[in-house]
């Protein structure tokens, strides 16, 4: 079985609509070793991808009456957010075998709330209650999170934000790196008037890690970027 697969699977003369996500559920699959720069950089640019998912779609389509579908969809790693519960995506549909949808990762996407996500995964929900954290309250400061979510001043020079989707640090040599391919955020204790934001995540194959100066005037906008980044982690 190839581990990789494309992420845009054409729909010939698809119908345009779009689709809410009502479930999600990852799929495990194997791995696959000895992987080339060429694929490497595919995955890089989301045109193939190791993520695969089982989503479960509410589709309207122009004239039609709404029907539920289930399929199995390739994520561009760089849009793993996109697909939570709650989302509507833009969609192609083929118009003589409507179970064949394919969705349009360059259209138009509402993100679902964090509660959505939580209701939509009993493990998530689990694993913050194991944490002794409310799951509820976490939703709800995530969601205004998200609604007030303001760059953050990197010292000396450049910011952090965080789409939804991809957490972008543009001071130095910059990075973006997708929420799910990120491994542990955190904020230390302030030193020298500063605070340090702590990053490790995936760089393709391996792993990486840095940190940032933050200067302790912004530590709650940093504190609501690091939460926004967990809930879409949690979802």
């Amino acid at each position: 079985m190839r581990f990789f697969k494309k992420t845009n699977v054409p729909v010939r003369d698809g119908i345009r609509g779009r689709a809410t996500v009502e479930h999600v559920e990852m799929l495990h699959g194997g791995m696959e070793v000895n992987v080339s720069r060429r694929k490497t950089e595919a995955v890089l640019k989301g045109e193939i991808s190791p993520l695969r998912e089982r989503a479960r779609l509410r589709v309207e389509l122009p004239g039609s009456e709404p029907y539920v579908v289930t399929t199995v969809v390739a994520v561009p790693i760089m849009k793993a957010g996109r697909l939570t519960a709650g989302s509507t995506l833009e969609v192609l549909v083929d118009p003589d075998e409507r179970e064949r949808v394919s969705i349009d990762w360059d259209g138009e996407c509402r993100r679902g709330s964090a509660q959505q996500a939580f209701d939509d995964s009993p493990a998530a929900r689990s694993a913050l209650e194991g944490l002794g954290l409310d799951p509820a309250r976490v939703a709800r400061e995530a969601d205004e999170a998200r609604r007030h979510q303001a760059p953050v001043p990197i010292w000396p020079s450049g910011i952090a934000r965080f789409d939804g989707e991809v957490l972008e640090v543009t001071t130095g040599d910059g990075i973006r790196v997708a929420a799910r391919d990120i491994v542990a955020i955190s904020v230390e204790p302030p030193r020298a008037g500063r605070l340090s934001l702590k990053l490790k995540y995936r760089a393709g194959l391996s792993r990486a890690g840095t940190s940032y100066w933050v200067e302790d005037e912004h530590e709650t906008t940093l504190c609501r970027l690091v939460e926004a980044v967990t809930a879409v982690q949690a979802g």
